[in-house]
């Protein structure tokens, strides 16, 4: 009948629990003086051993002739317990009995000696699912339970249980079990089971499991399902739905040369090959954290990020090419889209835009994207991409090479009627907007007359006049003017004089003119 690996490999002795010796010592160390503890608690993420653990402290409690600590393994409450068939030893599923009505139950046995072995062990595992009216019933007898009973509770979060709870036990943390070591449990599951397999392949599985043996145990049961009795980088990328170590470094290196084109490639071929884009994105932003990691701590990055020496050098030479600012960048960039993903309709166009940005810092006003923009041009400078050119050397002058000199721009006559068009074009082109209103909306070019190129502006335009006439605006249009018309060396503004109204007389000019001025008028001629 087939069997998991996880617990076909699950450990009978404490010198088999892999990761957590400070625990298994101190536990052997209680048993060989005989001052163990009336309860235990087991805390942890999943998968780090505190269920194995437990099952062999009861083992061990029940074992009639205990060797260093350990079970004998041959009396019979050993042999019961090697069975699943040991009476004394008692495992409840707290997340499935959590009333207080089964608590009650389990205490009912409690006052009742051991049957066959020297002491009673009861189990509860995922004990923080546990009502509080069912801990306050197990409490008393917690506190003060008779001799032959020990209780060891199991939970992945000790924060939900109580504090008078947590006094009354002796409290274990079980830490995540490095890769390495879940790597060399995987090795020799696969020699176990009969199944071969690529190193590679192996530390893949075993930091899928992070830090948990019984995930990378599970993981590894369908890599050799899926490689048919052989583990290789393929089926464990089948098995994951992941695109692989080396397809990330790819990426990560088109990300970092900031192309495009390859990163649209790689996206699909990513696509073709059916890879959640999800789990891909979730990838990338930690092979960017590695990057960061490598990029500040150097060579020992090996041991903190726990991966293989080979790994570590190529994350080194990556680092420096992409730069922690768009590392950085990269990280923000990606979570944000991974988070995002879950309600796209095209979770393809959420990675593109992500990378185009990452590719692309110029698109961007953060402080983050400045930084790498910084740190691109910093880099095209030391690979010579931007050459600054050399001092032009003195040579003789005939032996200098002769270039042809820029055209210049061929000037048109005062007489040309579409002087003044040029000229409202020349400023337009310049930016200088206000002295083109001010021309369009008032001032007339009249011609040129002893080098001076004359504006007139209606009588109504004299503010139109005071614009131009002010001193940066009329250097600007005597620069202009000079550059586009013939003969022109100054240039003036000036306003029409306002024409005299003559009225002329409709009635009898001696009337009217005593009606101005009164009777003192006096007609000549």
């Amino acid at each position: 009948m087939f069997q998991a690996i996880y617990r076909r490999m699950r450990p009978t002795r404490f010198h088999e629990i892999v990761g957590q010796d400070a625990i298994t010592v101190t536990i052997k160390n209680q048993i060989i003086s005989g001052r163990t503890s009336h309860a235990y608690l087991f805390c942890g993420t999943r998968g780090t051993g505190k269920t194995s653990t437990a099952k062999v402290l009861s083992n061990a409690l029940c074992c009639h002739e205990p060797v260093d600590g350990e079970p004998c393994g041959v009396c019979s409450a050993c042999v019961a317990c090697a069975n699943e068939s040991n009476i004394d030893i008692m495992e409840f599923d707290a997340a499935s009995n959590s009333r207080v009505d089964d608590i009650r139950s389990i205490l009912e046995t409690v006052p009742y000696p051991p049957q066959m072995s020297r002491r009673k062990v009861y189990i509860l595992d995922e004990v923080h699912n546990i009502s509080n009216e069912a801990f306050n019933a197990l409490l008393k007898t917690l506190e003060e339970p008779p001799e032959h009973v020990v209780f060891i509770l199991a939970t992945t979060e000790p924060n939900k249980l109580l504090p008078t709870i947590l006094s009354r036990c002796q409290r274990f943390d079980f830490r995540r079990i490095p890769t390495g070591v879940i790597a060399d449990q995987l090795k020799k599951s696969c020699d176990t089971i009969g199944a071969s397999y690529e190193t590679q392949a192996i530390w893949e599985v075993a930091r899928a499991g992070e830090g948990s043996m019984r995930d990378a145990q599970s993981i590894l049961d369908l890599c050799v399902a899926t490689g048919g009795g052989h583990v290789s980088g393929e089926a464990v990328r089948q098995a994951l739905g992941s695109s692989g170590r080396e397809f990330l470094f790819r990426f990560a290196d088109a990300c970092a040369d900031g192309d495009m084109q390859r990163c649209y490639g790689l996206i699909d071929e990513l696509m073709m090959s059916g890879r959640e884009l999800a789990v891909f994105m979730r990838e990338l932003c930690e092979h960017m954290r590695m990057l960061l990691v490598a990029d500040a701590c150097g060579q020992s990055c090996a041991k903190l990020l726990d991966i293989s020496d080979e790994d570590a050098k190529i994350l080194l030479e990556q680092s420096k090419k992409m730069g922690s600012a768009r590392a950085l960048r990269a990280m923000e960039l990606l979570s944000q889209a991974e988070s995002q993903m879950g309600l796209a309709s095209q979770p393809r166009v959420l990675l593109e835009l992500a990378v185009i940005k990452i590719c692309n810092p110029e698109t961007q006003a953060s402080i983050e994207a400045l930084l790498d923009q910084v740190k691109t041009l910093e880099k095209k400078l030391a690979s010579g991409q931007f050459a600054v050119s050399a001092p032009q050397s003195i040579v003789p002058e005939g032996q200098r090479e002769r270039r042809p000199s820029a055209p210049q721009v061929k000037k048109i006559t005062a007489g040309d009627p579409n002087v003044a068009k040029a000229i409202l074009s020349a400023l337009r082109k310049k930016n200088q907007m206000t002295l083109f209103s001010t021309l369009r909306m008032g001032g007339t070019f009249i011609g040129v007359k002893d080098g001076v190129a004359r504006y007139v502006f209606p009588h109504d335009k004299a503010p139109n006049r005071d614009v131009c006439m002010r001193e940066n605006n009329r250097k600007v249009m005597l620069e202009i003017v000079s550059e586009i018309v013939e003969g022109v060396t100054d240039i003036s503004f000036e306003v029409e004089e306002q024409p005299i109204e003559i009225v002329e007389p409709t009635g009898d000019i001696e009337k009217e003119a005593k009606e101005v001025f009164g009777d003192k008028v006096e007609v000549v001629g």
